[in-house]
């Protein structure tokens, strides 16, 4: 299957996504279509800035991966409620696997949520080996999909999703009240939402972040360490 890179500078008119032509992170759709199904889009090592939210899942099973450990992180160029957000998953739903990246600062509004999660029956997003910092959770959930509005098939869609040797930071709740905090996964529809959480690192900051308050009762939770922190 092919192999396509990205990088972190700006493209060639003439990229081909080899790793000595690759392509930048504004066109990570040209990624998808070269890799094709199967394939495999690498991030080579660098410091990325998202200008607009990044969406990774356009063509199936594709794996998504920084070229060594440690050595990408992608940052969004604002923060908060209105910085730009990794979402997972697009309008037709497609299986896919995210490794080794770093993000950091990014998380905002869009589906109230850190990261937003579109998938649905017998497909699987995986996340392992990666690394969330300082991540703006708006509203509801840290991963999932918490507006209604955000939906693509209204009805009848399954969240699965496999959170696996990641650090997660939470660092701050949003607009969150009392009695509706942010999950850790939350999938607001008709749907089941299930999720896998394993061998993971989570930091709760403040004291609006309650992890594990999911609407769905079908998750597997093994191994995972928990570090509060209410000095924020």
């Amino acid at each position: 299957m092919p192999t396509v890179y990205l990088f972190d500078g700006t493209q060639s008119g003439t990229a081909d996504g080899s790793y000595s032509d690759p392509y930048d992170l504004s066109n990570v759709s040209s990624a998808d279509t070269a890799a094709q199904v199967g394939g495999t889009v690498i991030f080579k090592d660098g410091n990325y800035t998202m200008n607009a939210n990044l969406t990774l899942g356009s063509v199936d099973n594709v794996n998504y991966q920084g070229e060594s450990k440690n050595g990408v992180t992608i940052t969004s160029s604002v923060q908060g409620g209105s910085g730009y957000q990794l979402q997972l998953g697009a309008g037709n739903f497609k299986s896919f696997t995210v490794s080794n990246l770093k993000f950091v600062d990014t998380g905002g509004s869009t589906g109230k949520s850190g990261v937003l999660v579109r998938t649905e029956s017998n497909q699987r997003i995986t996340i392992k080996e990666c690394t969330f910092l300082n991540l703006f959770a708006n509203f509801h959930c840290v991963f999932g999909r918490s507006n209604p509005s955000t939906n693509y098939s209204g009805t009848g869609l399954e969240s699965t999703l496999t959170v696996q040797n990641c650090v997660i930071e939470l660092a701050d709740a949003g607009s969150a009240t009392a009695g509706d905090n942010p999950r850790l996964h939350r999938l607001r529809d008709t749907a089941t939402a299930s999720g896998i959480f394993t061998g993971n690192t989570i930091y709760q900051k403040g004291t609006t972040a309650h992890l594990f308050k999911s609407v769905s009762t079908q998750h597997t939770i093994k191994n995972n360490s928990f570090v509060a922190d209410t000095s924020t």
